[in-house]
């Protein structure tokens, strides 16, 4: 058999060219035959944002301050009168609860008492000397009257005397004689007028003595009074400094007791805030100087003391009492002073405690309610204006007028109608429609934030705690 001659390398080379061709004309063809690219017109997304319907809700005013507690009276019993203490309360220790009335010691008063006891004796001693004076004033007012009349006669007796001496009946002695005696009954007469002028000055100085003496034995029995210690309160024992048989000196602190009836708290609080818990008509009325039942009156809140212990939230319904004159001037706050009436009332010791002196309280003071209000989340408020999604889904910049601010939500004067969306979430970059160059705004898809609304809600009705 023949066998089959090798391709030159020349042939070889020409054979990819039928292939090369081929694919050539195939893609030519398809290009040719295939349809255009589709075109698409350039469509506006829509961005997502985050909106509320504008709530129109009843708004509580209301303003959070901190400060300690205390008594409303503390009494610090000191000793007035010198002794050995012979007898004390049962319960005389710190913590201790008394009544008031309750007998807390007493000293020894057998010295008071010897002392009244003399005084007394002495008193009765001027009234019979008094009694005394004034019988003898009686006495001389009856001899008096007796010299008086011998006084008459002895001058008629010398008158006669002398008409005879005259006449020459009577000698020169004899009338001498009757001159004598009618000078000393004369003298008789002025003696015991003497006496009777001076027995109303002795009287005034017994009497005198006798008031001394009256005040030295009310003094006295003051004094028997205060041998004996008593609470003059319901009261609360703070601090004690006394046992039996101790020897007291005047002025020395006995304890300390605390007022169980009521306490008070003086909370420290913003003065832009709390000007906001006052009707708008009714600001200018506030001054210094202002009578404590006026101020009150224009105030017209409520207040109640928090208290948290761990877990378990206390709370007591107190009185607004009044504002401090003093103003801090680094942090702007002034003192609000409100009472608690019977701190001590359902305590439960383990659970409950009463509000006692020292104790760190939060104080919320509520407004009169502010009737059908617009209001909005603090964080859509930007610059004096809020982001709101008009009815053609654009993003308009809207100004708005604020009441007052309070925690996270401001309360608007002006500028919002209730239902409107605003934006609570950040749309930068915010792209504002603007007619006066025709610019739109951007296109909003609004996403209801149904939280942010429960919420607003909720602290502008005040349901919320502040804390």
């Amino acid at each position: 058999m023949r066998s089959m001659k090798p391709l030159s390398p020349r042939f070889r080379k020409w054979l990819i060219v039928p292939p090369v061709v081929l694919g050539v004309g195939i893609i030519v063809f398809f290009i040719l035959t295939a349809d255009g690219p589709e075109r698409r017109e350039a469509r506006e997304e829509a961005r997502v944002l985050r909106v509320i319907h504008a709530p129109e809700v009843d708004v509580v005013p209301r303003i959070l301050g901190y400060g300690e507690a205390r008594p409303s009276r503390i009494w610090r019993a000191i000793a007035e009168v010198k002794g050995r203490v012979i007898s004390t309360h049962p319960d005389l220790s710190s913590g201790a609860i008394l009544t008031e009335g309750a007998e807390i010691l007493r000293i020894d008063a057998t010295e008071y008492e010897l002392a009244h006891t003399e005084i007394e004796a002495n008193k009765a001693q001027v009234a019979a000397q008094i009694r005394e004076l004034e019988a003898q004033q009686v006495s001389y007012e009856a001899s008096l009257k007796i010299e008086r009349a011998a006084l008459e006669l002895a001058e008629s007796s010398f008158q006669r005397s002398r008409e005879l001496l005259e006449s020459g009946t009577s000698s020169q002695s004899e009338v001498e004689q009757a001159e004598r005696d009618a000078l000393a009954q004369r003298t008789s007469v002025q003696t015991i007028e003497n006496s009777l002028r001076l027995i109303p000055a002795q009287l005034q100085t017994l009497q005198a003595n006798q008031k001394v003496y009256d005040a030295n034995l009310a003094q006295a029995k003051l004094e028997i009074e205060k041998t004996v210690l008593v609470a003059p309160f319901a009261c609360r024992l703070a601090e004690v400094d006394v046992e039996p048989g101790q020897f007291l000196s005047v002025g020395e602190v006995v304890l300390e007791a605390h007022d169980i009836a009521s306490a008070e708290v003086e909370a420290k609080m913003s003065m832009d805030r709390l000007r906001n818990l006052i009707e708008p008509g009714q600001r200018g009325q506030v001054r210094l100087g202002l009578p404590m039942e006026q101020l009150r009156k224009i105030f017209d809140v409520t207040a109640e003391v928090q208290v948290e212990i761990g877990e378990t939230d206390i709370r007591w319904p107190a009185r607004f009492q009044l504002v401090r004159e003093l103003i801090d001037p680094k942090t702007r706050t002034i003192g609000v002073v409100v009472t608690v009436d019977e701190p001590y009332t359902g305590s439960i010791p383990g659970e409950r405690p009463p509000l006692v002196n020292g104790t760190f309280c939060a104080v919320e003071m509520r407004g009169k309610v502010r009737k059908q209000r617009i209001v909005i989340p603090r964080a859509a408020y930007r610059d004096g204006a809020v982001f709101v999604v008009g009815p053609d889904s654009r993003l308009t910049r809207r100004p708005v007028e604020i009441d007052f601010a309070q925690s996270d939500f401001f309360c608007v004067l002006s500028g919002i109608e209730k239902g409107e969306a605003i934006v609570v979430s950040d749309p930068t970059p915010a792209i504002v429609t603007d007619e006066a160059t025709g610019q739109q705004g951007l296109l909003v898809q609004p996403e209801l934030a149904a939280d942010v609304a429960r919420d607003l809600t909720a602290q502008a009705r005040g349901e919320v705690d502040l804390r």
